[in-house]
């Protein structure tokens, strides 16, 4: 699914903390700087830009598919009128996923202005 993006992992204090006998290596891993917060959510922002240019492309196409391959009417065949539903639908799905995707942008930039604003 094109909507999901995945966070590369943070090392937080809360989880880098282990106590003497869990301990597995010497070091105990790097703390999350802000900087380190801040370049995660630049990257988190650039895959949802990403994600929204994939999918405004695809109902780009779906909707000249819908222009040019289909009549207005609901089509001379049974065949023809499947066709153009599935169109239809998977047009549909695509909105609502670039809907989706808009929100979790706005959401991403949000938190990311709000991490410049703090330093």
């Amino acid at each position: 699914d094109a909507t999901n993006i995945t966070r590369p992992p943070i090392v937080s204090r809360r989880n880098a903390s282990l106590s003497a006998k869990k301990k597995e290596v010497d070091t105990a891993p790097p703390y999350a700087t802000s900087a380190d917060l801040l370049a995660s959510n630049l990257l988190v922002v650039a895959q949802h830009e990403k994600n929204i240019t994939l999918l405004s492309s695809e109902r780009d196409q779906l909707l000249q598919l819908l222009a040019t391959k289909f009549s207005n009417g609901a089509g001379k065949s049974m065949k023809e009128r499947e066709r153009k539903r599935s169109v239809e639908d998977q047009l549909k799905r695509v909105e609502e996923n670039l809907k989706r995707a808009k929100a979790a942008l706005k959401t991403a930039r949000r938190s990311s202005k709000e991490q410049q604003s703090r330093e």
